[in-house]
C-alpha cells in the first residue's frame, strides 16, 4: 500500500507525462510528415515506439522499492 504523498507523486508524474506526450506527439507527427511525407513519418514513428518500447521492457526493473516514513504508512486506510 502506498502512503497519500507517494501515490499523489506517482499520479503526478503520470500526468505530466501524458500531458506532454499529448502535445510532443501531434507536433512531431505534424513535422515529420511535412518533411518526410506521410508514410515515411508513420514507419518512423512505428519504429521509433517499437524500441523505445522494448527498451523500457528491458530496463525497467520488475518491482520498485520505495523508502516511507512508518508514521505516514499508519495514517494510510486500507
Amino acid at each position: 500500500m502506498e502512503s497519500k504523498n507517494v501515490s499523489r507523486e506517482t499520479s503526478a508524474l503520470q500526468d505530466l507525462t501524458a500531458n506532454i506526450s499529448d502535445i510532443i506527439g501531434p507536433v512531431l507527427a505534424g513535422f515529420l510528415s511535412d518533411t518526410a511525407g506521410s508514410s515515411r513519418a508513420l514507419a518512423f514513428l512505428g519504429l521509433g515506439s517499437a524500441l523505445i518500447v522494448t527498451m523500457l521492457w528491458k530496463l525497467t526493473p520488475a518491482h520498485i522499492n520505495i523508502r516511507i516514513n512508518t508514521r505516514e504508512l499508519a495514517h494510510t486506510t486500507p
